[in-house]
């Protein structure tokens, strides 16, 4: 009798009593939303800032695009199924060369602090490293001089790398994907020494030194705003951030190419096309909130913070090959 009652109280036995209908999901994935949204764009806004004034001190190139996002309602929910809300806020950044890419994800992991890490080398061609973590009171100028005086090591990168990954993940992990993950780690150092001898030699003596009294300023004005500490789980409302850095060429097989959204997803162009005609775009519950920055200063010289896209633009940056049109041609009145 008594070992019957323990084996029917055990947790893993226990079933849930109650189920959210898509009403209730959607007000939950809202106040979630709601709650930490103005911290993101806050995130997003300096992130921006120390990215225009690496573009205008020529360590990062013209070519370098910025994108940010929160997930769409629909998305976040359904996710929200297999893993968790873990990468409803999200940004990426496309650079020219992969040296770029490597010097921007050492910088960038300095403001994060990290919940989770993942390097991609798929077989649909789509390679990028994904970065995720609380934003916390980091700094970027000490990562800035990391960075120059450091000797990457691949072996000491793939170790930490495996040692963080999870037992379940590692265990799945072919010999394939052993290799790739190997190759990866080798090209990210090499890539990254080249990329850093070359900064080293253009910028140095003053410019080096106003290029870290900038840096220091947007970090200055954005944790005085913030108020950040490194004990970032004292604060609820800072989101969990997901960054995925890549080339542009990678980002073009991700837009147009193998690892498109569409593809991706499943999803026929056809019928998206005839859904946008006929209603006049697209649903707002499939569409993610979307901001661009092309990494541009006004007349002053300071940084314009990333723009908020309309329902159009973030439907094309989703869907490259979706026709926009006027509203007064989608077959609606």
């Amino acid at each position: 009798m008594e070992d019957d009652l323990r084996s029917r109280i055990k947790v893993e036995n226990l079933k849930p009593m109650y189920k959210l209908n898509d009403i209730e999901k959607e007000s939950v994935y809202r106040h979630f939303v709601d709650s930490q949204k103005s911290h993101f764009e806050s995130y997003i806004k300096f992130i921006n800032s120390e990215l225009c004034v690496l573009k205008h001190y020529g360590i990062v190139s013209d070519f370098t695009r910025f994108l940010a996002r929160i997930k769409s309602v629909e998305s976040s929910i359904n996710n929200d199924n297999t893993k968790a809300l873990n990468d409803v806020f999200g940004l990426e950044v496309d650079s020219a060369t992969p040296g770029e890419t490597c010097f921007i994800v050492k910088l960038f992991s300095e403001t994060l602090e990290k919940t989770k890490e993942v390097i991609h080398t798929k077989t649909n061609k789509y390679v990028a490293h994904h970065y995720s973590g609380f934003p916390k009171a980091g700094n970027i100028v000490a990562k800035l001089e990391e960075i120059f005086n450091t000797t990457y090591d691949d072996k000491e990168m793939l170790d930490e790398y495996m040692e963080n990954l999870p037992r379940n993940r590692r265990e799945l992990m072919t010999k394939e994907n052993k290799n790739n993950l190997k190759k990866y780690c080798e090209d990210f150092c090499n890539n990254l020494s080249n990329y850093t001898a070359v900064i080293k030699k253009s910028v140095y003596g003053e410019k080096l030194k106003d290029l870290k009294k900038d840096l220091k300023k947007v970090e200055q004005d954005y944790l005085k705003s913030e108020k950040l500490k490194n004990d970032v789980e004292t604060d609820i409302h800072q989101p969990i951030i997901e960054g995925q850095f890549k080339t542009i060429q990678i980002a073009i097989e991700a837009n147009i190419g193998s690892a498109s959204h569409g593809d991706y997803k499943g999803e026929n162009m056809k019928k998206v096309q005839k859904e946008y005609d006929e209603k006049g775009g697209l649903p707002l519950s499939r569409l993610p909130i979307m901001y661009k920055s092309n990494l541009e200063t006004d007349d002053e010289g300071k940084p314009i913070p990333p723009k908020l896209l309309s329902s159009d633009e973030t439907a094309k940056v989703l869907y490259p090959s979706l026709i926009v049109k006027k509203k007064e041609s989608r077959g609606i009145e």
